[in-house]
This record gives C-alpha cells, sequence and structure tokens, in this order.
C-alpha cells in the first residue's frame, strides 16, 4: 500500500513539473534578439511593440536577430535557418520575415518565408537592407536603422494588401459589366424582332391597299411622255453651227495657254552674262570650289521599353540547407 501511495506521489510530481514546460513550448518565441547587444532595453520594447501590431495588421511574423559573428560562410543561408530552427512564422506556411545583422562580418540579410515572399520582392527588400545598413547601421544608429526598416516594411506591406482589394475589385466590377452587356444585347435582340414584326405587317397592309390602275389613265400618260420627248428633240434640232463653234475654240484656248505656260518656264535657265569666263573650257588647272550645303535630314527614333522594378509583386525563391523555399536579400556595410 505505502508502494503504491509512493508511485502516486511521484506521478503527481512529474505532472506538476510537465505542465510548465508545455506552456513555454508554446509561447511565441522573441520578435527582437539582440545577441550584439546594440539596442537598449526600453528600444528593444519599442521594437516589439511595433512588430507585434505589424504581425496583427498583415499576419506574417517580423523578426530582428543581432549577433556579432556569424556562424556559418554564408550570411543569406544563415539567416534562413535561424528562421527555420527557431519556430518562427505564422499559419500553416509559416509566413514571416526576419533581418539578421552580423557585426563582425558588417554584413546583413532579410529572410522571406510562406506568402511573404509574394509581399516582398527582391526589389523592395534589397532597397529597405541598404537604406537601413548605409543611412543608420554604418553610423552606429541601430534603432534608428530597425525603425527604418520596420516603416518600410509596413508600407510595402500595406501597399501589396491595397494592390489584391483593387485587383479584386476590378474583378468583379468586370464580371458585372459582362452582365449588364448581356442583358442590353439581349433587349436589343427583342426590341429587333419587335420592329420586324412591325414592318412585315405594315407591307401587309400596304399590298392590300394597291389596286391596279385603270387603263385609260395609263394610255393618257404614254401619250404625256412621248410629247414630251419629241419636244426636247426638236429643241436640240433647232441649234446652229454658232453652238457648237463657241466651245470649241474656248477648249482650243485654254489648251494653248497651257502649252504656252510650259514653254515659258523652260526660257527661265538662260540667263544674260556679263564675260565670256562662263563658256571657257574646264581643264585640269582650273580651279575647284567645293561647298557643302545642307539640303535634308532623316531621324529614325525607336522606343526604348524601361522595365522598372516594382516595389511588390513577390522576389525570386531559393531553398536553405532544411530544404524550405525562401527569399530574400543580402549585403554588407
Amino acid at each position: 500500500m505505502k508502494k503504491i501511495r509512493f508511485v502516486a506521489a511521484l506521478l503527481c510530481l512529474f505532472l506538476v513539473n510537465v505542465m510548465p514546460v508545455s506552456a513555454d513550448d508554446a509561447a511565441s518565441p522573441p520578435k527582437v534578439v539582440d545577441h550584439a547587444n546594440l539596442l537598449r532595453d526600453t528600444e528593444e520594447a519599442e521594437l516589439t511593440e511595433k512588430i507585434n501590431s505589424m504581425i496583427e495588421k498583415f499576419q506574417i511574423d517580423v523578426v530582428l536577430y543581432t549577433e556579432s559573428r556569424k556562424h556559418g560562410a554564408d550570411i543569406q543561408n544563415e539567416a534562413d535557418l535561424l528562421f527555420d530552427n527557431n519556430g518562427y512564422g505564422i499559419g500553416d506556411t509559416k509566413d514571416g520575415v526576419l533581418f539578421l545583422l552580423s557585426m563582425q562580418e558588417r554584413e546583413w540579410a532579410i529572410s522571406t518565408h510562406g506568402k511573404a515572399i509574394d509581399m516582398f520582392s527582391d526589389y523592395a527588400l534589397n532597397k529597405m537592407g541598404q537604406k537601413a545598413a548605409e543611412k543608420y547601421f554604418s553610423k552606429g544608429h541601430y534603432s534608428n536603422g530597425f525603425n527604418s526598416f520596420l516603416d518600410t516594411l509596413d508600407r510595402t506591406a500595406d501597399n501589396h494588401m491595397k494592390s489584391i482589394e483593387q485587383a479584386k475589385d476590378n474583378n468583379a466590377g468586370i464580371a458585372e459589366q459582362g452582365t449588364n452587356e448581356a442583358n442590353e444585347a439581349n433587349e436589343a435582340n427583342e426590341a429587333n424582332e419587335a420592329d420586324e414584326a412591325n414592318g412585315s405587317a405594315d407591307i401587309e397592309v400596304s399590298e392590300e391597299k394597291d389596286q391596279p390602275q385603270d387603263s385609260s389613265t395609263t394610255d393618257k400618260v404614254e401619250q404625256n411622255q412621248e410629247e414630251q420627248d419629241q419636244e426636247k428633240e426638236d429643241e436640240e434640232d433647232e441649234k446652229t453651227p454658232v453652238d457648237y463653234i463657241i466651245p470649241a475654240l474656248i477648249c482650243g484656248l485654254i489648251i494653248t495657254l497651257i502649252i504656252m505656260r510650259k514653254m515659258k518656264k523652260k526660257l527661265k535657265a538662260v540667263k544674260s552674262q556679263d564675260d565670256a569666263d562662263v563658256y571657257k573650257s574646264k581643264d585640269i588647272g582650273a580651279k575647284i570650289y567645293k561647298n557643302d550645303e545642307f539640303l535634308t535630314s532623316k531621324i529614325t527614333k525607336t522606343r526604348l521599353e524601361k522595365h522598372e522594378p516594382k516595389s511588390s509583386g513577390g522576389g525570386t525563391t531559393h531553398t536553405s540547407s532544411n530544404g524550405e523555399k525562401h527569399g530574400g536579400a543580402s549585403g554588407k556595410f
């Protein structure tokens, strides 16, 4: 009986010790890890508060990590491993961003994972890292540098989310416009069918109203037409030769004026000369004068397409030594 009580007491102690460990394992890892001792406690608290706000807003993990020296040959791979091995990332796809700063080598690296790869392009990540490193880290302003990185990260992520919402609104508008156009086309077809039906009815009514004319009336019309034709023929016969001669003379005069004008233009090339030097034969010893005269110019323009990098829209990926797909950028200062 005593042995049973002893075993039960041991089990209780074991459960009491295990429960706190499980709670610690479930806790989120720190978002600001300053192994290089570059930040004061108050600065770490301010950065952590800003990071928590971004996590709630965009649902991606954000981590700032400093170290005195890097532990591998490649700063980018080390940033990827720190993200993979320390439980960072939100959701099943472990969405997040980690910024690593190594002081001995004066290097920095950014690692993205999950949906954060699509949120930040290579150009945007390079711009964030270079701005923080060159403007702040190189001058020893580490807190300001990390704040600059977080601010730019926030703006870029916000623009990405807005572009997604805009694309959804545009797709919805296109679908609605297509529905409206289809309805308008159906209404137009129905109206055309109604017009055709009314037109056929009008034709039937007009056919019923049309009746053959009286034969006597038809004979009178034909007789009047013959009389008018006879009058026109009589008028043509009454024309005199003068009526034909005058138009012929006018046409001949016009043709003569045109020919004379062309002949006159050819005579303009002949000019009077003051002496006979112009008519001298030119030999090898004669002086030769050359003048360059600008006549015309031709300019051909070809438009060069500019491919400017965008601030967001996804970046290239690589695989870490753990086999995880990451995006990112790195540099020195």
